[in-house]
């Protein structure tokens, strides 16, 4: 039986939630007129399920927007969301289908990529703890948006993404650095 795989469903479906919301955010109107900090929930939200991504793309733009184009902000975001929700399908697959022997890759990879990313979800962890817009009350003038429910669904999104990223990365490092048992071994 052939099995839909979540490696090419993923990526799609959260390609286009990502460009459906940026459209929507272009064509809506703040609540109020002249609000330009106002930002629609969906937006938001969208942002809040790509967290690393949001912030990953405002890294590369800074540094690449100028080489690439002024434009070109967008299309970055989307091919992050892509290559984000395509590597979350491929580790949930390769739970759903386990490869064989003879697929297995190296360990240094496995283990280095495991760092890099508990690393990048400290830094996600710092960035949210040290800005001044962490669920503070909208009345006050420090959300990110005048938009108080989409910001706090942002930040909680945003907040559980920065943990899992350093939670799901360690716990597999410790699996992967457990010395294995002889159980396998050859009976007496």
């Amino acid at each position: 039986m052939n099995r839909l795989k979540l490696v090419y469903v993923l990526p799609f479906a959260q390609v286009v939630l990502a460009a459906t919301s940026m459209q929507l955010a272009r064509h809506s109107h703040p609540p109020l007129v002249g609000d330009i900090y106002w930002h629609p929930t969906l937006e938001l939200v969208c942002a809040g399920l790509n967290a690393p991504v949001d912030q990953l793309s405002r890294i590369l733009y800074s540094i690449l927007g100028s080489w690439v184009g002024v434009f070109s902000g967008n299309l970055i975001y989307l091919v992050l969301v892509a290559s984000l929700w395509y590597a979350i399908g491929r580790k949930i697959d390769s739970y759903r289908f386990p490869r064989t022997s003879n697929q297995k890759r190296s360990p240094t990879v496995g283990i280095l990529t495991n760092i890099l990313v508990a690393i990048y979800g400290l830094y996600l962890l710092v960035f949210i703890a040290l800005h001044n817009v962490i669920f503070t009350n909208p009345r006050n003038g420090n959300m990110g948006s005048s938009n108080g429910l989409g910001d706090l669904i942002r930040q909680a999104l945003w907040l559980l993404w920065s943990i899992g990223l350093i939670v799901i990365p360690a716990a597999t490092l410790a699996s992967m650095l457990r010395p294995k048992s002889r159980s396998s071994a050859a009976p007496d």
